[in-house]
């Protein structure tokens, strides 16, 4: 039992390590729109310590990135997953 689930975790990082390298051409096309939501989401976090979540400034920072995640649909998600994965790998 024990070597079937070493298998499929091994399978699993495995694919999760292959899978930035099968989606390399969308993350080529979409590299710009990706930096600015890793820009606007730090920003964003500098906000929400600052407590400045009552402000024009955040709800514009919010709206635009929520019109990104829209435009980018998952992939904005997975440019954060993807940089807690290299810490695995």
């Amino acid at each position: 039992m024990w070597q079937i689930f070493l298998a499929g975790f091994g399978a699993c990082l495995l694919l999760l390590g292959k899978h930035r390298a099968f989606n390399r051409p969308h993350f080529r096309r979409h590299a710009v729109e990706i930096a600015v939501y890793r820009r606007l989401s730090k920003v964003q976090q500098n906000m929400v310590a600052a407590g400045m979540t009552n402000t024009n400034a955040y709800k514009t920072v919010n709206s635009e990135i929520v019109r990104l995640r829209e435009r980018l649909g998952f992939w904005g998600d997975t440019v954060v997953f993807y940089r807690k994965l290299q810490i695995l790998i």
